[in-house]
């Protein structure tokens, strides 16, 4: 009997590469079922809603008008090839005598702690330091922008935002970090005034927030109105999220700093991350 979902579950339906481009995001076991021999049925629960897509099965002509027999033999290939193997699993960890397995940790996935760190100076791209101890690091991309929006990296002398974006290769668990602010930039801001420095931070920015990116870890600080002696803004999760490498750069953040034209300020930003 194919598998029906209860109603108590709210229910969200899409097409396979946006129904894998919000599993990516929000994670889960994913289920699947074929049993009425006309659709693959893909589904993954997320507290309660149910993540759902259909895709025709061989034999079964395509009668979405809204959905070419092309792509749908594509994706039930690309399906079949990368996620198949994942679907089906406990849901719940269970001993081998079947009781439910609990077991506390500070993370779902990894094991191994790591605190990621970058310093850097706005509106200076050259000036970002990216390292292990043993190691320059790849994974962090500076980029300048100007009041309109153009991309002024390569001349930064007009650039009102500095960006940061980290993006490692690996899979890893965020659980809070900070942003210090040296004595000397944090004098310059202030006086300054505020309103004229920000910093902000997004999670998942190239997923638009209807399918579960674009989420705002941290909402702009008004750097200047931190207090002396204390120049460090920091942000604890109460729940840690897991973000997997993908090509919808599911496991990208993005820290923004708004200044004034071409303003340039030493900071450093703390991430605490498992890997």
């Amino acid at each position: 009997m194919a598998v029906q979902f209860s109603t108590n579950f709210t229910q969200r339906q899409y097409y396979y590469t946006d129904w894998l481009a919000a599993w990516e995001v929000r994670g889960g076991i994913p289920q699947s079922d074929a049993s009425d021999g006309v659709y693959q049925k893909v589904w993954f629960y997320d507290g309660p809603e149910v993540h759902y897509c259909l895709m025709y099965l061989s034999g079964n002509p395509v009668t979405d008008p809204n959905y070419s027999q092309t792509q749908n033999d594509t994706d039930l290939a690309a399906f079949t090839s990368n996620v198949a193997s994942s679907c089906n699993l406990t849901i719940e960890p269970k001993a081998e005598n079947g009781r439910p397995q609990l077991v506390h940790t500070i993370t779902e996935y990894t094991t191994n702690f790591q605190m990621r760190v970058f310093s850097f100076q706005t509106s200076n791209p050259s000036s970002l330091h990216n390292s292990s101890p043993t190691t320059a690091m790849s994974d962090v991309t500076y980029t300048c922008y100007d009041a309109s929006g153009a991309n002024v990296t390569s001349s930064p002398s007009t650039a009102v935002e500095t960006v940061l974006d980290f993006m490692p290769s690996y899979a890893y668990e965020v659980i809070g970090g900070w942003m210090d602010v040296p004595d000397s930039s944090h004098a310059d801001i202030v006086a300054a005034g505020p309103g004229f420095w920000y910093i902000s931070a997004l999670g998942v920015p190239d997923i638009p927030a209807a399918y579960g990116g674009s989420i705002p870890f941290v909402y702009e600080v008004d750097i200047a109105l931190v207090p002396s002696g204390q120049q460090r803004i920091e942000s604890e999760a109460g729940a840690v999220q897991y973000l997997k490498p993908s090509a919808y750069h599911t496991n990208k953040l993005r820290w923004i700093i708004k200044h004034p034209a071409g303003g340039t300020e030493w900071l450093q930003i703390f991430v605490r991350t498992y890997v």
